[in-house]
């Protein structure tokens, strides 16, 4: 099955998402190729949006579209946006990452080392500002490491799938939505 993953911006996100989704499909022992989609270069939702239908287009090889964006606290109505935009689509599969894709990097951390309690970190409205982008620097990671230390944190924080899933909700729905799609397939 070959995935690809469709960042509001794969900038930095890419770094978090693609080793978590990577991961997904083994939870339900189906093989896949997981992409990230960077040409076009998307920037932000509205871009997401407007381009979504010829990224769909363009990509006619793609068994599965992940569409994976930031809910931001919905000041901007993403998930409502992203939903309207995928119905009727049944090769594609929407994630909004509460509050943005930076906190399933830190759902992956032990209790003992969250830079906050596990509810202020799911409520914060901009968690990458408020504890992710601490975090990385107090754990040595720095703005000239690859996707300014993401890439390096996930490739040791990735493998806490386990932990990573009973914190994040949405990302545990996503795995069940893989399956689900997965059975539509086979019947």
């Amino acid at each position: 099955m070959k995935v690809l993953i469709v960042l509001e911006d794969p900038t930095h996100d890419r770094f978090i998402v693609k080793p978590i989704v990577e991961r997904l499909p083994q939870e339900l022992s189906i093989p896949a190729r997981v992409e990230v989609l960077e040409d076009p270069h998307l920037r932000g939702i509205d871009d997401l949006i407007r381009q979504l239908d010829e990224i769909f287009e363009d990509n006619p090889m793609i068994d599965l579209f992940l569409v994976v964006v930031d809910n931001d606290c919905d000041r901007a109505g993403n998930a409502a946006r992203l939903a309207g935009k995928l119905e009727g689509r049944p090769d594609a599969i929407g994630c909004v990452a509460i509050e943005e894709v930076e906190v399933w990097m830190l759902a992956a951390l032990p209790r003992s080392e969250l830079p906050a309690t596990w509810a202020e970190i799911r409520a914060a409205c901009d968690p990458k500002e408020t504890f992710v982008d601490g975090w990385l620097r107090e754990a040595g990671y720095t703005g000239a490491d690859v996707g300014r230390g993401r890439k390096s944190a996930m490739a040791r924080l990735s493998t806490n799938m386990r932990r990573v899933l009973s914190r994040c909700d949405e990302l545990a729905a996503l795995r069940d939505q893989l399956g689900d799609w997965r059975a539509e397939l086979g019947s």
